[in-house]
């Protein structure tokens, strides 16, 4: 090696390849609120990866232990299935244990520095963890049929991101990992710096394309519902991998907890294993007929198989890792001298890279002489595939300044480590695998338009004037008299109430705060789920019976309620569910506004008090359910009521005055509401002309003319037409009579 003061890095960057992408995508779907423009590329990369595993699935020499063994679709065969798969996994796993038995070293973490490295090049995957089903169970995106499965595995989902509580939360637990093993400088999931190659040099493509995959799968959850079904059972199946982390990690005394979580919890009796299987069966077996039986598992095994297709883990070290490491080894003393007052940085900033002299250091480099080849290899030293064009190769010959350092040999043996790395970006012999074995054209996927910013309240709102304090937000100034108001408006409102926090599962990254736990404790309570008591229901709330499940969705149903898209359009019920459903899309930048209007739903629905109920004419919610209304909304107050008051101090992240927005919103907008339906003012103006109106075909134009007498001004204000004002009309009962 020889001497020279920095260490210049080549003049031109690499060409953007395939893992680069796939880390600007991951950072985008984490904050795609950001990012609306990147569906696009989200949704061809969603097609090249189920194309690449469907094809590589399908073109293995044996078939017999994979998905595709179950050629025709029972319940029977589907348990068989994982469960030879789960004895498989126990298998390897004791021949592993034979082979250290038999002074075999260890075979994923062969030092702790190398193991700290390890759970650094891991994160990708780790912080994304339960994203492949961050869009399911949403009110508009889940046909009813289907949310019996959907709701088995939200609670999948719930419990992955630690059913609201933060010390269970399994980012939360793999962020405190990454903090005491020295790599918190790389940032969180969704921060910029996480894919940045200064402070997180991770190239690591495995990683990557797996965390991306993991976002990706959950991003249509309307037309990929089967696919998300598969691509879960086949990851929350044990995998051997996590067994020898664990045995490992052990041994290296490093906390394996987060590990030991996903053997404990992802179990084939009770946990997530069981509970995938089952939202699977639950699925296939709610289709009417056999074809569509037919087609859907096609579609599950899809699914399974991308899961199962792409590598989770960082990529294994190999032989000619460990000669290249050898050679460097074998070059540290000789070169200790040589390095002193070289400045350059190799391995990114903050701690995680050293100088070149310290990397070379020959007491230490034992240490981490693993961990210098991969991170070398990292280092724009190095053209992975393309030893020519590598800084390190040109050194190493004839006009580069470690020529003569390295024999003809170590050099080869370099370039054929080198050439080793190339990353496949193409696979364009599979073009078409999916869509041939599936008949599923991902293409025909419409994209919804995703706003770049929210929505602006476009609703004459004054209430929040009089807000002082928290306990006013519970007390809603509605009118009093409620006569005219129907049950199934009131269980539309129900259903909008679940909402405003749906798309925070989409964010693991986000989720894993103190904000992100009170949002998923009021979506568990708004879905009918149990009270969180400290343990993990796993299948206990799989084998309830439905009419124990009191969600608000489905009692709004019960009641005549309809889904946003079903409402009549420009009614002041429409333009509330555009403003409700719109604004969700925004929960982190949106978090305080959303907070309001789901307070707002809670004081005026979830409660008998607010006086709604007892006027409303139809179907009324029986006793048991009334009391599920009380209990969910206590809940929800329950998860918010510390950050609340923190907020009122401005010691949170809630911003008070946009709480106050958001539930001035929906109150205003349901007092409207209840105002235009008012039995009595109905009642004036039908009483006058329902003689005529038997009379004659004119029925339309007489009523508009009996309606213009008799609307207030501040009635009239709340519409944007006359025709507005007959379509929330002409849904009452009485005038529907006439």
């Amino acid at each position: 090696m020889a001497i020279y003061d920095t260490i210049p890095e080549p003049l031109k960057s690499k060409p953007p390849n395939q893992p680069q992408a796939d880390k600007v995508l991951y950072h985008k779907l984490q904050n795609l609120s950001s990012y609306p423009e990147c569906l696009t590329e989200a949704r061809a990369r969603l097609l090249e990866l189920l194309n690449r595993t469907v094809h590589k699935t399908l073109t293995a020499q044996n078939n017999s232990n994979t998905i595709l063994s179950i050629s025709e679709y029972s319940p029977e065969a589907l348990h068989t299935f994982l469960n030879n798969a789960a004895n498989a996994t126990v298998q390897k796993f004791e021949q592993y244990t034979a082979r250290r038995k038999e002074g075999g070293s260890r075979e994923i973490l062969p030092t702790f520095e190398y193991a700290k490295y390890w759970i650094r090049l891991a994160a990708p995957v780790k912080y994304v963890d339960g994203s492949w089903l961050g869009g399911i169970h949403r009110l508009a995106t889940t046909h009813d049929d289907h949310r019996t499965a959907s709701r088995t595995a939200w609670q999948i989902l719930s419990e992955e991101l630690g059913d609201g509580d933060i010390r269970k939360n399994h980012v939360a637990v793999y962020e405190e990992l990454i903090d005491t093993t020295g790599n918190s400088s790389i940032g969180l999931g969704h921060e910029s710096r996480f894919i940045s190659n200064i402070h997180n040099p991770n190239q690591d493509p495995h990683v990557w394309t797996a965390g991306v995959s993991q976002l990706l799968i959950s991003l249509f959850p309307e037309e990929m519902f089967p696919e998300m079904l598969g691509f879960n059972m086949a990851y929350e199946s044990l995998p051997c991998h996590i067994l020898i982390t664990i045995q490992e990690l052990k041994e290296l005394n490093i906390d394996p907890y987060y590990f030991i979580l996903h053997v404990s919890i992802d179990n084939n009796h009770c946990g997530h294993a069981a509970m995938g299987a089952a939202a699977v069966t639950t699925y296939i077996d709610s289709l009417k007929t056999g074809q569509e039986k037919e087609v859907a598992w096609k579609r599950v095994q899809a699914g399974y198989m991308m899961a199962e297709g792409l590598t989770t883990t960082p990529t294994l070290i190999t032989d000619l890792d460990r000669k290249v490491e050898k050679i460097f080894r074998d070059k540290c003393k000789t070169a200790e001298p040589m390095h002193t007052f070289c400045s350059g940085n190799i391995g990114g900033a903050n701690g995680l890279g050293k100088s070149l002299s310290r990397w070379l250091d020959p007491e230490k480099f034992d240490d981490w002489s693993l961990v210098f080849v991969k991170t070398i290899a990292d280092s724009r030293w190095v053209d992975k595939g393309n030893p020519s064009g590598s800084k390190l190769v040109k050194e190493l010959k004839w006009g580069g300044r470690m020529f003569g350092a390295y024999t003809s040999v170590e050099v080869r043996t370099i370039e054929k480590w080198i050439a080793g790395m190339k990353v496949k970006d193409s696979f364009p012999e599979s073009k078409g695998a999916y869509k041939t074995f599936t008949g599923n054209d991902i293409l025909s996927i419409s994209l919804l338009p995703s706003a770049t910013k929210p929505p602006s309240q476009r609703l004459n709102t004054q209430l929040r004037l009089n807000i002082k304090s928290f306990h006013d937000l519970l007390d809603p100034p509605l009118p009093a008299n409620i006569t005219g108001l129907s049950s199934s408006v009131l269980g539309t409102l129900l259903m909008l109430s679940a909402t405003p926090f749906e798309y925070f599962p989409s964010y693991p990254s986000n989720v894993s705060t103190s904000e992100g736990m009170a949002a998923l404790r009021t979506l568990r309570a708004l879905y009918g789920f149990l009270p969180e008591d400290g343990l993990c229901a796993g299948m206990d709330e799989v084998i309830r019976l439905p009419d124990d499940v009191i969600g608000v969705v489905e009692l709004g149903r019960r009641l005549g309620g309809k889904k946003p898209l079903e409402i009549r359009s420009g009614t002041m019920l429409e333009r509330l569910c555009d403003y409700v459903t719109k604004l969700s899309r925004f929960p982190v930048e949106e978090l305080s506004k959303l907070l309001g209007c789901q307070i707002g739903f809670v004081s005026c629905v979830l409660t008998r008090e607010s006086g709604l109920w007892d006027g409303a004419k139809g179907k009324q919610p029986t006793p048991i359910e009334s009391k599920a209304m009380e209990d969910i909304g206590a809940r929800i107050m329950g998860a918010w009521h510390e950050l609340l008051m923190a907020s009122a101090e401005k010691a949170s992240r809630i911003k008070w005055e946009e709480v106050v927005e958001g539930w001035d919103v929906v109150v205003s907008s349901i007092s409207g509401i209840v105002q235009t339906l008012n039995e009595g003012v109905v009642r004036k103006q039908t009483e006058g002309c329902n003689r005529q109106l038997r009379q004659t075909d004119g029925r339309v134009d007489l009523m508009k003319r009996a309606c213009a007498v008799h609307f207030t001004d501040e009635i009239r204000g709340l519409y944007s037409s006359e025709d507005e004002i007959m379509g929330v009309y002409t849904s009452t009962d009485e005038i529907r009579g006439v």
